[in-house]
Formats: C-alpha cells, structure tokens, sequence
C-alpha cells in the first residue's frame, strides 16, 4: 500500500502496526477496507501522503485502535467512509491535515472517538456526518485552512468544545441529527497581531442543538442561521464577544432556549428574529460594553425576565412586528455611558415595568403596535439619566407614569392609558387620546404641555409648570395650584380650583376658566399673576348645599386699593355668574382689606330698587369692582353685595383714596350711595331673580 495502488482488506483477526500508510506517491492510490476484526496503529496513520496520491479508509465493522493520530489528506488526497465498528483515534483526528491535502470524511453509522478533531487543518477538509457518534474532546472547521461540517440524519456529534472558524473559514451545517456541546464558538480567535481570527457560519435546518455557552463572534466574524430545529442552552448565547468582533443571529424558525443572550459583549453583534421562538429565561441583553441590536417581526415570538438594551455600550431594538413578552423589567440605558433606543412600529410588547433611561440614556420610540405596562413606566429614573417617550402612533396602556427630571413624555398620535402621572420633567400631549384615570402630580421641575382636548379625571397637583394651547381640558377632581398655570389661548373646566401661596394663573382674552364647584386663592404672586383680559365663569352644575343649590365658595386674594384698575392685583377680564351664587370669602387675611377686580361682569340678579346684587355674597370690607364702560347696564352706580354685612360693587373711577390699603371705607361707600340717584322702576338684570334669603351656611371646601 506505499507504494502505486494497493487495497488491504481486513475481515477477521487482528492487525498490528507501527505506522499505517493509505496511498502515498504522487499518482498512487490505495484503499484500507476493515469489514471486522482489530486494528491497532501504534503510531500515526495517514491516508493521502505525498502530492497527487489518493488514500481511502472504508471502516465497515470491528475495531481501530489510533493510538497516536490520523492524518486525512496529509499532502494528497484522504477519504475516510466509515459505515459501522470503532473508530478510535487517541490524539488528533485531523481532515485535510497538510498545506497541500485535501481531506474528507464521511460518516454513515458505527462509532468514532477523538481526544480532538480538526476539519481543514492546514489543509481543506470536509466531513459529513449522516448516522452514527462522533465523540471528541474538542471540533474545530477551519483551523487554518477552509473546513465544513456537515451534520444529518440520525447522526449525533458530542464534543466539549466546537470551533467554527478558528483561524480560517468554518462551515457547519446542520440538517438533521443532533450535537451536544459544552462551548461553541463560532468565528474563532486572534491568536497573534499578524494573524487574523477565522470567520465561521452555524446553520441550523433541522435536529438539536444542545450547548452551555455559545458564542458568535469571539474575535472575528460568525453567523448564525437557525431555520427550523431546536437550539437550547444552558447558560449565555454571545454575539460579538470581544473588542473588534462581529456575531450575527438569524432565526427564521425552530425555538431558541437559553439562559440568556448578549448581543454586543465589547464587539458588535445583530439578531434578526424573523420567526420561530426565542424564549429566555433570564435576561437580553443588547450592548452590555459593545454595540448590539435585536430586530423583531412577525410572526416571531421573544421572551425574557429582563430585558437590557444599551447596559454600558449602545442597544437598539426594533420592533416591526410579533410579540415581546417581558416578564419583569424593560430597561433602556442601563448603567451610566448606556444608551438604548426601542422602536415598536407594530407587534405587541408587554412588559411589568419599563425604565427609559434608567442610569443612562433611554429612548422609546412608538408609530405602532402595543405596548403594555403592567407596573410602572419610568422616564429618566436615576439622577443624572435621561429619557424619552415619543408615541406617534398605537397604544401605549401602564398602570403609572413617572417622568423624571431629564424625562421627555410626547404623545403626537395613538392612544395613551395610564394610572396615577407623576412628573418631574416634560410631558407634551399634541394629540390623539389621553386617558389617566388616577392622579395627576406635576412636580417643581414639572412642565406638563397640553395641545388638544383631554379630560382628567382624578385630582391634580401642580408645583411646577401646566400650560394649556388651543385645548379644551377637563379637570374632574380638585386641582391643587402652587406653580404657574398658563391657558394660550384654551377652555379650562375645573371641579375645585385652589391656588396656594406660591401659584399662579395666565389667561388672555380668549381664555377661559370655568368652575363647577368651588374657588380658593390663596395666592401672593400677584406680579406673576395676569388674568386681566381671561374669563372666569361659575356654572350651575354644580349642587352640593341642599338650602342653596349653585352656591359656590369663592375665596379672592386681593387687595383692596380703591377704585382703581386693579391691574396687578389678581383682576380677571370678565365674571360670569349667570344662574348661580357666588360667596365671597378671604382668600388672604393679611390684606388689610380684600377685593376682587374686574372687567366685566354678566349674570347679575339686581334688586335695583334697593341697590343690592342678590347672587353675590361679601362680608363687611368685602368689596367687588368693576369697570364702568364694559357694564353700560350698571350705570355706573354702586351696590350693596347680599348678607347681613356684605360688602359693596363699585364702579372703578369712584372718587376716594387709590393706594394699596387705602381702600374706601364703608361711610365713603353709603356717601357715594347716598349721592346716586335711584330709578324708578326695579330692573332685574341676569337669567331671572332668585327669592334668596340670608346665606344659611358657609358650604365646606370640597
């Protein structure tokens, strides 16, 4: 056999050698064919020796004993066809061994055993691998030289390590079969500076996989295509492990089962989940140092406990369709330098919580789809992180918002559903529908924006910001004031208005401020306050004191200075009371005298013959002024305001004294009174005159 062409049949018995040689000159060809008995190699076998030679191993039944290693295509051509027995190889198993050789091996049953296999040595090797177990210590295609594996039928291939693309291109092809791996690597290592990592591709059409750990892109290039089969793991998918590295993974079908996945460790990686199902148990990870992205369609189904895009490096999620299922936490910018954007087009997403911006930076872009919070949404949870929501489009439903101060909340489209609204940062509602049926917290840094029509039904608090532009808004509940509140120009209907200390409103001509229940001004920002040209209007919704339906509790801030403008000191434009009564309270005891300023004033009920406004009520030093040329049917006269001591209406321009706290005193008032002349018939002004009697009680605040 070492010389020209030879065959060696070996059907019984025992065979001893020191070395085994299987076509060795250039042109020669030889053939070794064990149907059954043993063979024993002390040394090494090689099966294609010198250039041009053709060796071919047939290993049908019995027993090989390679007590050294065996070499397939060491400079010539090697074929190994092993159908049946033991093939024992106590050192290496290499496939296309020399720079020159070309190797391969096919594998149709028996048993097959290696300390370790390489396909494509330093030379190109191939094997496939239809029935029967190979068990190695370690697999590697594309050692040094292109290599490819080929795994079907009811083969199975267990090894503690695979190597796809060490230093050159691996192939692995798996159709059927099953391989049972601790570690796979697909795209190999930088071993040295000068030499570059191999790229290595993993296709998955049918059979098992089953591994520990598997990594895609170590220090060069992998892919791995999984169209059908199960692939299941016990610990980490990697894509893109180290600094310089690119791993991609494609899912098209079959199910993924593993631990957890890293796209992105320090290298780049990709995961494009077309179909099939990937079900983690704990968490994705998208660019924990690196880069990493994770696009979804349908009709892919994806499951996690946690879900981290951007941890330390950049994550980007795109979700054009199917499902994501979170079973807890949704974070985007994990840790600091993180920075993660999610893009939901379509499909639906269910998380418990989300985080946007958690210690990083978050960004959540919706033009579609579902989103589904079932605990908390965050914007910008930790200090100095930042996030954003843009919903464009969709539906977006949590249990709570919370915006924090470098939190950016803008609705353009869709629907938006949620709980209690705590905001820190800035919520911007342009359009489409808003529904938050718990409570509404708009905190010191707060600035909530609203630009169409929305309805809140819970109460609200606002310390910071609430501006409202060219919107209708409905506050259902009571509405706490202790910051700025800004109508450009909008309609704003609120059950219980109170403005604290530190408020303060905005309005314009075109403004309106309607009040359903009762009104509590407490405020001392008169230099910030400018209603002067806004409407304010008590409406007779409202009924909750049985003697005196419509009554409405209104405590006025202001100062009395007389007969003057009153610019600067909480005037309104216009006051409509039309069929309903308005108690005048104290809005602020430190005044030396309260008043209330306005322009113009609608819905009197006059009892003209006594000159008394029967729906307004003041105490003694109460006084209500109003602008004479806006009101032509008041003539300019002065009224006295119902209770048994109630204050008076005047026109501003009353001759007497015109400073703050210089308001006319209760004998200056009757003079004025005393000196207008009263008419003849008694006019009533307003929707119609109420029989009111004394004020019963002071309804309670609600």
């Amino acid at each position: 056999m070492n010389r020209n062409n030879g065959n060696y049949l070996l059907s019984g018995g025992e065979l001893w050698t020191q070395k085994l040689y299987i076509g060795v000159d250039n042109g020669s060809r030889g053939l070794f064919r064990q149907t059954s008995g043993i063979t024993t190699a002390r040394e090494d076998v090689y099966v294609g020796v010198e250039p041009g030679s053709t060796g071919t191993f047939l290993m049908e039944g019995g027993v090989f004993w390679a007590l050294r290693s065996l070499f397939v295509g060491e400079q010539g051509r090697g074929h190994v066809v092993q159908r049946g027995g033991a093939l024992v190889v106590f050192d290496e198993l290499s496939v296309g061994h020399g720079s020159s050789g070309v190797g391969t091996f096919r594998m149709d049953g028996g048993n097959l055993w290696s300390e370790s296999t390489k396909v494509g040595d330093h030379g190109e090797g191939s094997f496939e691998h239809w029935g029967g177990t190979h068990e190695t210590g370690s697999l590697t295609v594309g050692s040094a030289a292109p290599g490819s594996y080929l795994l079907r039928g009811t083969g199975e291939l267990r090894a503690g390590s695979e190597y796809i693309g060490y230093v050159a291109t691996g192939t692995f092809t798996q159709r059927g079969g099953a391989n049972r791996v601790t570690d796979l690597y697909v795209g190999g290592p930088e071993l040295l500076p000068f030499l570059a990592p191999g790229k290595g591709t993993y296709s998955l059409r049918q059979g098992t996989l089953s591994a520990r750990d598997v990594t895609v892109g170590w220090d060069g290039e992998g892919e791995f295509s999984q169209r059908g089969g199960e692939a299941s793991l016990s610990g980490t998918l990697h894509l893109g492990r180290n600094p310089g590295s690119n791993g991609a993974y494609t899912l098209r079908g079959g199910t993924l089962e593993t631990e957890s996945v890293v796209v992105g460790n320090a290298g780049t990686g990709s995961f494009d989940h077309r179909d099939g199902t990937n079900n983690l148990r704990s968490s994705l990870i998208l660019g924990l140092s690196g880069e990493g992205s994770y696009t979804l369609s349908s009709p892919g189904t994806l499951s996690a406990q946690d879900e981290i895009i951007g941890f330390g490096g950049q994550g980007n999620f795109i979700h054009r369709s199917g499902t994501n299922d979170v079973g807890d936490s949704l974070f985007l910018g994990k840790d600091p330098g993180g920075r993660g954007v999610y893009r939901l087009s379509s499909g639906t997403l269910t998380a418990h919580h989300e985080r946007i911006g958690e210690n990083g930076s978050g960004y959540f872009i919706q033009t579609g789809g579902e989103n589904r919070v079932t605990g908390s949404l965050g914007l910008a949870c930790g200090d100095s992180s930042s996030g954003e929501y843009r919903l464009n489009g969709g539906s977006l439903v949590s249990a709570s918002l919370k915006v924090g101060a470098n939190g950016i909340f803008t609705q353009r489209g869709g629907i938006f559903r949620t709980g209690p609204l705590t905001n820190f940062g800035e919520v911007n509602l342009r359009a489409g529908t808003v529904e938050v049926s718990g409570d509404i917290a708009n905190k010191r840094s707060g600035r909530l924006n609203i630009f169409h029509d929305v309805t809140f039904p819970g109460n609200t608090t606002n310390e910071g910001t609430i501006k409202t532009t060219g919107a209708t808004v409905t506050w259902g509940g009571t509405f706490t004031n202790h910051g700025a509140y800004i109508s450009d120009p909008s309609r704003q209907t609120f059950n219980n208005l109170v403005v604290g200390e530190s408020g303060y409103l905005v309005g314009y001509s075109q403004d309106l401020f309607t009040i359903l229940g009762d009104l509590e001004i407490h405020s001392t920002q008169n230099q910030l306050w400018n209603t002067d040209r806004a409407i304010l209007k008590f409406m007779t919704a409202y009924q909750s004191d049985e003697l005196n339906p419509g009554l409405h509790n209104f405590w006025i801030p202001g100062e009395d200075w007389g007969p003057v403008s009153g610019a600067g000191n909480f005037r309104w434009g216009t006051l409509i009371v039309e069929g309903v009564t308005v108690n005048l309270l104290d809005g602020n005891p430190q005044n030396q005298g309260s008043a209330l300023y306005v322009g113009k004033i609608q819905g009197l009920q006059i009892d003209q013959e006594n000159l008394t406004i029967l729906n307004i009520y003041g105490a003694a030093g109460f006084n209500l002024y109003y602008q004479p040329s806006l009101n032509p049917e008041l003539q300019g006269l002065t009224y006295r305001l119902s209770g048994q001591a109630g204050g008076w209406l005047l026109p501003i321009g009353l001759q007497g004294p015109t400073g703050p706290g210089g308001n006319l005193t209760d004998s200056q008032v009757s003079l004025a009174v005393a000196q207008t002349p009263v008419p003849a018939s008694i006019l009533l002004l307003g929707s119609g005159l109420l029989g009111l009697g004394l004020l019963g009680r002071r309804r309670l605040r609600r």
